[in-house]
């Protein structure tokens, strides 16, 4: 590249070969009036904010501007792809036309393609050619595509699968299609960045994004949960302070709870919702998450005096009922786990009541300390005559039918505050719960 006085030659070879120095590109200054062939300045820089072996910042403003004696430079934010989550990033910023086409524009290296016309300079994203058009739909297919190698559950073991901000529609369709169809396992979803409300309308477009059936989400399952907004946070590797989705944040909470708790306890609140962070990028009052939670969104509720919380365990199923709650959806997850492993073992067995007997006990032994741990009201296991007909026993097959009434989360407590007469004696305190 030329800025009329001086040669400017970029490469990323450096980044590719040396894993001590991910991300970075080499930036070398020669004299434009000279065919010499020796640098006059060579940098290690980088698009990202980050710090080197030896904690030096190496984002390419902050090593170029003030140490260079030839140069300065500005990055172009608009085309800075590792900045921006990846579902803001279209094909309309893909390349680089007309008097722009002498600049190379790099987010993690140029690929160096070579048969690439003036104007179609390509730009790396991840790793990846921003090359040709269609970035979004392309770039959304290749993860879907990922996302269906774990279907399979007797190859894949797992209860969680993160969106980890890739927030195009038909990938966390198809992580919670993926969930559905195993039938053990839950989608943890973030709203997309640009979603997520702002500080004159903070639920309008978070909840078009869940609801519309043209570019949203619009799904009926209680197989994932939607968490807004991002979260502001202090990266300890940049030393920078970057917005982040929540689906990481809510994760570790959900794992938390399981090791603190137990699964079948709700992943929100101030004992077990709290999330180390900054800020928030939209802050919601009460009608707020009101109106966010009846469309099915997972809000984050802000305490000046106490920290910042997941405020919302509603699954993304329409139709209330206790499925509805994160915490059940969840705890019949974690129960067909434990019931299938250990029926396992039952499998070409001789059907009769022995085994059925032996089947009631050992799912029993699952279910009674999820019951005395506050998972469960009630349950019921059967496995007799009533269930199993004579056609079925001819065919190999042994029904079992488990009824469970799962223990619903209390998530509004109504105390009234009574003044009574000074000659009255009051004999307990009431409250309520709605």
């Amino acid at each position: 590249m030329y800025n009329g006085t001086y040669r400017i030659a970029l490469t990323n070879a450096l980044g590719a070969s040396d894993p001590a120095l991910p991300n970075t590109f080499q930036l070398q200054v020669f004299s434009s009036g000279s065919s010499a062939l020796t640098p006059l300045e060579t940098w290690t820089v980088s698009l990202k904010h980050q710090l080197d072996g030896y904690g030096r910042q190496q984002y390419i403003e902050d090593v170029i501007n003030g140490n260079s004696n030839y140069i300065r430079v500005a990055v172009n934010t608009l085309n800075n792809f590792d900045l921006l989550p990846a579902s803001m990033v279209t094909s309309t910023m893909m390349y680089l036309t007309g008097s722009n086409s002498a600049l190379a524009y790099l987010s993690d290296g140029d690929s160096g393609l070579s048969g690439i016309t003036a104007n179609q300079l390509p730009v790396i994203i991840n790793g990846l050619d921003g090359f040709p058009t269609g970035i979004s739909s392309a770039y959304s297919s290749t993860k879907n595509s990922g996302w269906q190698l774990y279907l399979n559950n007797e190859q894949a073991k797992f209860q969680l699968l993160l969106n980890a901000g890739y927030t195009f529609p038909s990938v966390q369709l198809q992580m919670l299609d993926v969930c559905a169809n195993r039938g053990n396992c839950m989608a943890i979803l973030d709203i997309p960045f640009s979603a997520q409300g702002n500080k004159y309308d903070r639920t309008t477009d978070p909840i078009n994004y869940r609801n519309n059936p043209y570019g949203g989400l619009n799904a009926d399952t209680s197989f994932g949960a939607l968490y807004s907004p991002w979260y502001l946070i202090n990266d300890q590797y940049s030393g920078k302070q970057v917005w982040v989705p929540p689906s990481g944040f809510v994760a570790a909470i959900y794992c938390a709870t399981d090791i603190n708790f137990a699964t079948w306890f709700s992943p929100a609140g101030l004992k077990r919702g709290l999330v180390d962070v900054v800020d928030v990028g939209a802050y919601y009052n009460q009608s707020d998450r009101d109106l966010l939670v009846a469309n099915q969104i997972c809000p984050t509720r802000v305490f000046e005096d106490i920290g910042i919380a997941i405020w919302g365990d509603i699954t993304l199923q329409r139709m209330n009922s206790a499925l509805s709650n994160v915490n059940v959806r969840r705890l019949l997850n974690f129960i067909q786990i434990n019931v299938q492993t250990s029926l396992m073992y039952s499998v070409f067995d001789p059907n009769d009541d022995i085994l059925r007997n032996q089947i009631i006990f050992a799912i029993t032994n699952i279910l009674e300390p999820i019951r005395l741990g506050r998972g469960l009201y009630t349950y019921s296991v059967v496995c007799d005559d009533s269930n199993n007909t004579d056609a079925d026993i001819a065919n190999g097959i042994l029904n079992v039918d488990v009824y469970l009434e799962p223990v619903i989360p209390a998530k509004r407590i109504m105390v009234q505050l009574i003044v009574t007469q000074t000659s009255v004696t009051i004999g307990t305190v009431t409250t309520s719960a709605a």
